[in-house]
């Protein structure tokens, strides 16, 4: 790291020491002049230690705010019918906006209290995003990334940070698809590592196989959305990825009798999965630590992948294909607005039966 060093200027016959400093991937932006050199020299010595440390270091910042802040007062245009600007003043797409604001509504449950100004580099938000956190495929990740890197770009400009920590950083995208899906064997084996935890996972995966909904949507699931209708259980999910509601059916009557159970133990709260510590119940490390003692926490020689929550819902598609379920039924079901996902699942599908048939040349 090349040394800090005070720079000599002359201004109305007076002498100022600045000291000028943007890195911008290392999470460093100051501009601070001193009369005398000795004090410009300690200020360097400061900051060389400070950077040393990798502790943030913004400069220029008017105004404190925290994310949950900041992600609300850049949402207030939407709250009043207005769209989300881009950076040249051109209004977003209502889709794209609707993306970004479930986006960070969601990072609010990590991101809530901290300060703007701590998050000045990419390393330290990139920390925060994947702490406690299993994602699908790092696609997902990068579109969490790039809405984070939307409002830090707004923020900068409202002088809320000193800069978008996110800019010229590397979104690496997986854009390698996901291919492996759930055996009945694994499944079997994760159900039973599953229930024999005192929590709602064993409900929670259950919900997730029946209905091939996503794991976030699982968890806004309130006991007013849950109902029977014409022999089948019925599933309201409202807190949906892309914005729209969407009723799921299931005739799973083993899944409808441990909802009744869970509703006789849990059912004075209004979330079908309520907390039972703490602000929030989470998933993540349960699944984990469950898909570990099941011992199918390894990848596969085939894909390499490890199997998560969402390859439920890539199995849980597949399987609806093999049946026989028409693109419209899947595009239904599974929530998609186009045909490129549903599709996906089916053309697995066939390359499975293809797979089938050199078995058996």
């Amino acid at each position: 790291m090349a040394v800090i060093k005070p720079t000599k200027f002359e201004k109305s016959g007076r002498t100022y020491y600045r000291v000028r400093v943007n890195r911008a991937r290392q999470g460093v932006k100051v501009d601070e002049y001193f009369h005398l050199k000795k004090d410009a020299d300690r200020f360097c010595r400061d900051l060389e230690d400070r950077i040393q440390k990798g502790a943030p270091i913004a400069g220029n910042v008017q105004a404190i705010k925290t994310f949950q802040q900041a992600v609300d007062e850049y949402l207030a245009p939407l709250d009043d019918g207005k769209p989300l600007l881009q950076p040249n003043g051109k209004p977003l797409k209502s889709s794209t906006s609707n993306d970004r604001r479930h986006r960070l509504k969601w990072l609010c449950s990590t991101f809530g209290e901290v300060q703007l100004k701590s998050l000045s580099t990419p390393e330290r938000v990139v920390e925060l995003l994947d702490e406690d956190r299993e994602w699908g495929s790092l696609g997902t990740r990068g579109n969490y990334l790039s809405a984070l890197g939307a409002l830090f770009t707004w923020a900068a400009k409202k002088k809320y940070m000193a800069f978008n920590p996110l800019k010229g950083f590397d979104q690496a995208r997986d854009t390698k698809r996901r291919e492996r899906i759930w055996t009945d064997d694994e499944w079997k084996r994760m159900l039973k590592a599953a229930d024999a935890r005192e929590d709602h996972l064993g409900l929670f995966l259950r919900v997730l196989w029946a209905t091939g909904c996503r794991k976030g949507e699982a968890l806004q699931l309130r006991w007013v959305d849950v109902d029977e209708d014409d022999g089948l259980v019925s599933l309201h999910f409202t807190e949906t990825k892309n914005g729209s509601d969407r009723t799921v059916y299931t005739a799973d009557k083993d899944l409808k009798q441990r909802l009744d159970a869970h509703r006789r133990a849990w059912g004075n709260h209004v979330l079908v999965f309520p907390p039972d510590r703490g602000d929030e119940w989470s998933p993540g490390k349960p699944f984990r630590e469950a898909r570990a003692k099941a011992k199918l926490n390894q990848p596969d020689q085939k894909h390499g992948e490890v199997l998560s929550m969402h390859h439920v819902r890539h199995t849980w598609a597949t399987s609806l294909g093999a049946k026989g379920a028409t693109l419209q039924q899947l595009m239904a079901a599974g929530g998609w607005k186009t045909q490129s996902q549903p599709l996906r699942y089916m053309k697995v599908q066939e390359q499975q039966a293809k797979e089938a048939a050199r078995l058996m040349a």
